[in-house]
């Protein structure tokens, strides 16, 4: 395991510990840059390209199973996915989990049906994003530059993320 590896994941444990203190804080050195696409294994059995979402607003979040701020967040996710869907916004959920069956277990658990999940059980597209905490939301515009970013995860902040989805939406 590489040394960066370990410090991904030490710097995700940090962040999961605090049960998403600093929810909310943009990460300016991210925001208006391009998002890096990416092709992953998907939960349907295909794969997820982000640059196939072009046109549309989407949301990438970073979750594992063991981060308990990320099993808050997916659900109030999912309820945006299903409000927006129609009105073109994709979430796209990516597991950095290295057994998709804990994933897959949670997924089934709560009944997560309407946001897109994709696999990086390596970590090659989380490595390319380097999220500073989980989870971590990415709200990109329709040509997928960065527009927000939500670090950790507190109930009550989907309110935030849903205002900047709308404005998105417009």
């Amino acid at each position: 395991m590489s040394l960066k590896r370990i410090a991904l994941g030490l710097t995700f444990l940090a962040g999961c510990a605090t049960d998403g203190a600093g929810a909310k804080i943009a990460d300016g050195k991210a925001a208006g840059k391009a998002a890096p696409d990416f092709e992953l294994p998907s939960r349907s059995g295909g794969t997820v390209k982000l640059s196939q979402h072009r046109g549309k607003v989407v949301v990438v979040d970073f979750w594992a199973e063991w981060c308990a701020p990320c099993k808050k967040e997916l659900p109030a996710l999912d309820v945006l996915a299903r409000k927006y869907k129609d009105q073109g916004l994709e979430i796209v959920a990516v597991n950095i989990d290295k057994d998709k069956a804990n994933a897959e277990r949670f997924l089934q658990q709560n009944a997560i049906t309407s946001v897109t999940i994709a696999f990086d059980p390596e970590g090659t597209v989380v490595g390319k994003w380097e999220p500073t905490t989980m989870p971590t939301s990415y709200i990109l515009d329709k040509g997928q530059s960065i527009a927000f970013v939500h670090s950790g995860f507190n109930p009550g902040d989907e309110k935030a993320m849903e205002q900047e989805i709308q404005g998105l939406l417009r």
